[in-house]
């Protein structure tokens, strides 16, 4: 049991220092600070930024005296993100630069709500962030006619979110100041603020974005100035489908459906943990059945010409 618990505890944590350490030396250091390097460079810098990250994740935890708070603070900062991982797989347009400012952005918003003591203070500053939002937007982009003609339609959705940001901040009180309130501020102002970095900054080069439409064939409106660009036709093996699209609902209902269910039953709570084993069951064989009615070879012949 020791051994099964070390290694769950390695896994996760092996992942998200690796993980942080390719974020900060692939969209950072190597674009930015150190750009025609040798590999062997790279890898050594990889190396130092795992042991820092470490290092610096064993000192954060000395100041955490509850784990349960600890596990809100990254719910909270992963829910503010986690939209820009989605919509990266619907929106040619996403780039290194969405997830940086929105990962810079939950920070900041995260913790002004944890630190700051009045509430009046807080909303003036979240409402500051918000408002820094539309001026960068009006005056590095509206105010421009060839960028307006490119991105008016997505300048329209931007605005509305820092709208609906202000009027929530303004007129809402967070019961707690812990996850899931969080998110009734932290979203829509993290939306708001890369969303707007997202269009202000020069997209992913086009070379890339093709290559991926070949590789993963995303479709969908969002990936359509892409794939005018490719002679071969991927719409037959696209993953935006209605199919794939009820799979991953029934897919997350079953998840969920599954550790709640088995922690009710666990907890002795007979009555929703059945129902909820019910529910688990019907996703799966939706899911089951949609796969079973993928036309795999379909995908394997496009890819593989």
């Amino acid at each position: 049991m020791l051994a099964a618990f070390l290694a769950a505890f390695m896994s996760t944590i092996s992942t998200q220092i690796n993980w942080g350490a390719s974020y900060l030396i692939n969209d950072l250091y190597r674009p930015f600070i150190k750009k025609n390097a040798s590999e062997k460079h790279y890898v050594r810098v990889s190396v130092i930024t795992v042991i820092a990250l470490a290092i610096l994740g064993g000192a954060v935890s000395f100041f955490m005296n509850n784990i349960f708070l600890a596990w809100l603070l990254f719910s909270a900062i992963n829910a503010g993100i986690g939209i820009v991982y989605i919509i990266r797989w619907y929106w040619w347009r996403v780039n290194a630069w969405s997830e940086i400012s929105a990962i810079a952005s939950i920070l900041a918003i995260v913790a002004a709500i944890l630190f700051t003591r009045s509430e009046i203070v807080l909303k003036i500053i979240l409402t500051s962030m918000v408002g820094l939002t539309f001026i960068a937007l009006a005056i590095w982009g509206l105010r421009k006619k060839a960028w307006r003609a490119q991105y008016m339609q997505s300048s329209i959705f931007t605005i509305f979110i820092i709208i609906l940001a202000i009027g929530l901040v303004l007129t809402i009180t967070l019961p707690e100041k812990n996850f899931p309130w969080t998110l009734i501020y932290a979203v829509p102002i993290t939306m708001a603020i890369w969303l707007t970095a997202t269009m202000l900054t020069r997209p992913t080069d086009e070379k890339h974005l093709i290559e991926f439409y070949k590789r993963v064939h995303p479709g969908g409106p969002g990936w359509k100035r892409i794939a005018d660009k490719i002679s071969v036709d991927y719409s037959a093996s696209s993953l935006f489908t209605k199919k794939n699209l009820v799979g991953a609902v029934f897919g997350v209902i079953a998840t969920y459906s599954a550790l709640i269910g088995f922690g009710c039953l666990m907890l002795e709570r007979i009555v929703p943990g059945i129902i909820l084993m019910g529910v688990l069951i019907v996703s799966i064989y939706i899911s089951i059945k949609n796969l079973s009615n993928e036309k795999w070879g379909v995908q394997e012949s496009i890819t593989n010409p």
